[in-house]
């Protein structure tokens, strides 16, 4: 989505991934197993990126997203820098994180 359409989420967190079971059956072999998919949802605060300078100054600054998973960086800058993609792959990793544990 970063690359393909220029938009970041900026609230990737346990609570907008919806992880969900699927039976699937093998053509093949007859079995059947549980495929599990996830869904990552509340897009409506998405943001564009921008990639020329003076748009990024004139940004009105905002928080936006759960506290546990906002980047360390971000919270470091005070919230006076656009999220970038390093961001949103940390607070991935975070939320990754609370799932294996």
């Amino acid at each position: 989505v970063y690359s393909t359409y220029k938009i970041t989420h900026l609230d990737i967190s346990a609570g907008n991934v919806l992880v969900f079971p699927a039976l699937t059956r093998h053509e093949n072999k007859g079995g059947k197993w549980v495929k599990w998919n996830g869904l990552l949802t509340d897009w409506e605060l998405v943001k564009c990126i921008v990639d020329d300078a003076a748009q990024v100054m004139t940004r009105q600054l905002e928080r936006t997203g759960t506290w546990q998973s906002m980047s360390a960086a971000y919270v470091a800058a005070n919230w006076t820098r656009p999220i970038e993609m390093a961001d949103e792959l940390e607070s991935f990793h975070v939320m990754l994180f609370y799932v294996v544990r």
